[in-house]
């Protein structure tokens, strides 16, 4: 699918980068670390943006079904 060849195009240029890094880097296993950890923290923040979105889109749904509610009544109303 094209959403896969995209993701398989980043994975190609995220090897390159680190590779490249690592070749140019003093410390390369330090470089490493560090690159690791960055990985580690932007998946973390990944997560809670997944999270805060999941809960946004729950509190939506509510607003849309109190709305829905209100709309069936006033209908009955008129």
């Amino acid at each position: 699918s094209r959403a896969m060849g995209i993701l398989d195009r980043i994975s190609q240029l995220t090897r390159a980068n680190v590779n490249d890094m690592l070749d140019r880097a003093e410390d390369p296993e330090k470089m490493l670390n560090q690159i690791l950890r960055d990985m580690e923290t932007n998946i973390r923040q990944a997560r809670e943006q997944v999270a805060s979105m999941i809960a946004q889109e729950k509190e939506i749904e509510a607003d849309l079904s109190q709305v829905k509610r209100l709309s069936s009544e006033w209908s009955a109303k008129a």
